[in-house]
């Protein structure tokens, strides 16, 4: 499946290579955004816990924000970094005794079989039974050739020993794009659950871009939703025909869009934090079969006023004692860092 994209700016907080499209609201649309922060969410330092840029702990200009295991007391997480020229293309391993005092490998872990991508975003980690990991990520790779952007999608997995590699890249894709369907254009943000001796990803797809010249359908263009695949051996997997969380059109800060899903499960609760069109803000649902999802409020729970820069980046959710946040904050042409914050699925005031 070959599509196009347009480059977001500062204002769409979307990583690099990801779906975006603009975004129009009126002012008489349910849902507005208030300019205040959020009561569902708090900061816990204006410290990142770790950073990207020049004097950062990796040596990239952004950093994304990883999802988090918790094996033996030990706190563990990959996530991507880059910048340069919009590629993110290294993953780094980084564990804490605590989940908030980061130690950062210095060293990209050993990640081979994706030479050539432009994105590589993690969205899953996890132990197995025998104790070995597996993680689940997408890639995008440009096939446009001569600036023209043309970008195809992919969700792999990889496995390794211990969390910090060496990694082996599974050679197939297990996820991609559908045909005249909904996720035509992109599969990305794998959320992998095991539940029993089954597997349950929950990802955002994107439909089908405009091709270059062409003029984009505002409320059609790179439209996304998230979607549902169920696995018996977390290889094989079977995509849900339609997708199981949509963005309301009468609600102004998704303008019909939910993207850059992040799901984990809470024994028997399902929480999903997502983003709207412009990926600047995220909202709250929850699930009791990960199917059905009710939102938490109309407004959102997370803004760039609850952290430190403007653009929200990628965002990921640990079920620790009560719930945390990792933002990955910034600006799309500078750097990015990554704050911790404490969730409640309830307003606190």
């Amino acid at each position: 499946v070959l599509s196009t994209m347009r480059t977001p700016d500062d204002t769409t907080a979307s990583t690099s290579t990801q779906p975006t499209t603009t975004v129009s609201t009126t002012e008489d649309s349910v849902g507005t955004p208030s300019l205040s922060e959020s009561p569902y969410v708090e900061l816990v330092s204006d410290i990142p816990i770790y950073a990207g840029g020049a004097d950062g702990d990796v040596g990239h200009p952004k950093v994304a924000a990883g999802p988090v295991a918790i094996a033996d007391g030990v706190y563990h997480t990959l996530f991507a970094a880059g910048g340069e020229d919009d590629t993110w293309d290294a993953v780094y391993h980084a564990s804490s005794p605590d989940g908030s005092a980061w130690d950062v490998g210095s060293d990209p872990v050993v990640f081979p079989g994706v030479e050539g991508a432009a994105a590589l975003s993690i969205g899953s980690l996890l132990q197995l039974d025998d104790g070995s990991w597996i993680t689940y990520f997408h890639l995008a790779f440009d096939v446009g050739g001569h600036g023209n952007h043309i970008f195809e999608y992919e969700i792999r997995s990889a496995t390794a020993a211990g969390p910090e590699g060496p990694w082996t890249v599974g050679s197939e894709a297990l996820v991609l794009p559908g045909v005249d369907t909904w996720d035509s254009h992109a599969v990305t943000i794998p959320n992998v659950t095991r539940i029993g001796d089954g597997w349950v990803m929950h990802y955002t797809g994107y439909a089908d871009d405009v091709k270059s010249g062409e003029e984009p359908p505002a409320d059609v263009v790179g439209a996304s939703a998230v979607g549902r695949a169920t696995s018996a051996d977390g290889v094989t997997w079977v995509k849900d025909p339609l997708p199981v969380f949509t963005g309301s059109t009468d609600i102004a800060w998704e303008d019909g869009a939910a993207a850059k899903a992040s799901v984990v499960r809470d024994g028997n609760l399902w929480i999903l934090l997502y983003a709207g069109r412009t990926g600047g803000s995220r909202g709250l649902a929850t699930s009791t079969d990960g199917v059905s999802w009710q939102r938490i409020s109309e407004q959102p729970v997370l803004t760039a006023l609850d952290v430190p820069r403007a653009a929200i980046f990628t965002a990921s959710i640990l079920v620790d004692d009560g719930y945390r946040l990792y933002v990955s904050n910034g600006g799309q042409r500078t750097t990015s860092s990554v704050y911790e914050l404490v969730l409640s699925l309830e307003p606190v005031l």
